[in-house]
């Protein structure tokens, strides 16, 4: 019996030292850098100046969060059965932040809470508000709602597309200033308020999605006409460990491991030396990337088939918008 007891403590504190040995670990190696180089046309941060250069496998894995719908394991499952003819009718090369210089928004920074579906779903939201009541609804979505709010998912531990957007759609969320962002720790995730911004004094508003109207987007011709015509859309995309080593250029897989799902705003589209890529607005900060914003090569990672968007309710705010107008 004490034999039995000292194997069983023996056993349990291997499995801590696993755990510990996990989430201590540096991720970023010189070694993945090096390959990188050798294979890759996109520029990746030299280790001294990666901005994640000091984190830990779990600090890593706090940046992403999204769980995707489809991937290589069920890709066989999706049937893309759309009119591409319509490809022929979209430009080349597009950017939303362009389009509609008033829409757009600043980058933001997540930091070590898995919340990105939350984020990208919010400033998704944000922009379409904006684009669709032309410059008169300017308003900074809370992803703080989502994460504190939205028990479809799951706060800093991750959250599915589908279900943020039904979130957005039955419930909506209110303006950042009422509920500004504190979860950054990835521990802080303060009860839902229902009904009372931070500040007493503002007023608590909804913006909601119109009930029934997000729907997937499963194909690049997809997003881009959906793009061109509401403004950026919200997409999951799958991470491997040399994305996390990305300064600038246009992203392809070259290197390294599958870490997990992460979600981004798609804002545009472009072509370079024959290359199509996607433009998207991540929320890792404004000094990751370029500026906060990436490139990545259409049908790079799952990230043409895992895209979603809602339309803009701006019919809650109808008189105010005839007011404006």
């Amino acid at each position: 019996m004490k034999n039995n007891i000292i194997k069983m403590r023996t056993l349990a504190l291997l499995s801590l030292l696993v755990v510990v040995a996990f989430c201590t670990e540096r991720m970023l190696k010189s070694e993945t850098v090096a390959e990188i180089r050798k294979k890759a046309s996109w520029e990746s941060y030299d280790i001294h100046e990666n901005p994640f250069r000091h984190y830990t496998k779990s600090q890593i894995m706090s940046l992403l969060g999204a769980g995707l719908t489809w991937d290589e394991h069920n890709i066989h499952l999706l049937v893309d059965d759309d009119d591409h003819s319509i490809a022929a009718d979209l430009p080349t090369e597009f950017d939303s932040r362009k389009q509609w210089p008033e829409c757009a928004f600043e980058v933001r920074n997540q930091q070590h809470c898995g919340s990105c579906w939350a984020f990208s779903g919010a400033e998704t939201l944000s922009d379409r508000f904006c684009i669709a009541s032309k410059g008169q609804i300017k308003v900074v979505l809370s992803p703080q709602d989502m994460v504190s709010c939205d028990t479809g998912d799951m706060g800093c531990q991750g959250g599915q597309l589908n279900k943020a957007w039904e979130y957005l759609e039955k419930t909506g969320i209110v303006a950042d200033s009422c509920l500004p962002y504190v979860s950054g720790d990835g521990k802080n995730i303060p009860h839902c308020p229902h009904g009372t911004c931070t500040d007493s004094s503002l007023k608590y508003t909804k913006y909601r999605a119109v009930a029934k109207s997000s729907k997937p987007l499963t194909c690049s011709v997809q997003i881009k006409a959906e793009i061109f015509k509401n403004g950026p859309v919200q997409t999951g995309f799958m991470v491997y460990e040399d994305f996390m080593h990305y300064k600038n250029g246009i992203y392809e897989k070259t290197h390294g491991n599958r870490l997990g799902g992460h979600a981004v705003k798609i804002v545009g589209w472009g072509v370079e030396n024959g290359t199509e890529y996607w433009i998207a607005q991540n929320s890792w900060g404004p000094e990751w990337g370029e500026n906060g914003f990436f490139r990545i090569k259409f049908g790079e990672c799952m990230f043409d088939e895992n895209a979603y968007a809602g339309e803009a309710n701006v019919n809650d705010f109808t008189t105010k918008f005839l007011f404006w107008h």
